[in-house]
């Protein structure tokens, strides 16, 4: 934050954030953006508290290689620590469409580097072979191949 740049860093946590008291008529901030209206963040700025990952993701046996397309379907994700014993840190469920394509928001878990596990009701749980830096109001791409030979493949 500056005199000129009135938002937050989300990429960091703040004393700030959602430590606010909702004022009747004031729902979104000085960019438009929406107000949480039971914790909104003190200050002009509301920002972005979610972890964004935007995954592409191929699942064997839906994916057809000819039409580079799959079956969409719904499936698990969840970040684990980076240190034994791997933890479940957090975990969000999503739609796959047919083009591989997902988004995915976590809420719990802080900016980071985790292992990310995704789980299918028709494949095997599959791990990223690394783990995968996460920030707050960034948004990570990331492609995988769920695939029962390997282990799971990043392509960033």
């Amino acid at each position: 934050m500056s005199n000129t740049n009135l938002h937050i860093d989300s990429t960091d946590s703040s004393p700030v954030s959602n430590a606010g008291t909702p004022v009747a008529g004031i729902t979104n901030d000085f960019d438009n953006d929406t107000r949480d209206l039971t914790t909104p963040d003190i200050g002009a700025d509301e920002f972005s508290h979610s972890l964004a990952l935007n995954l592409t993701m191929f699942i064997e046996g839906f994916y057809n290689a000819n039409s580079n397309l799959q079956v969409g379907d719904t499936l698990s994700v969840y970040l684990r620590n980076s240190s034994a014993p791997y933890a479940s840190v957090d975990s969000a469920r999503t739609a796959a469409g047919i083009n591989g394509a997902a988004v995915l928001n976590f809420t719990n878990a802080a900016g980071g580097s985790y292992y990310i596990q995704l789980k299918h009701r028709n494949a095997i749980e599959t791990w990223s072979s690394d783990t995968v830096a996460l920030l707050r109001g960034l948004i990570r791409q990331t492609m995988i191949y769920l695939h029962h030979r390997h282990r799971l493949s990043e392509i960033t």
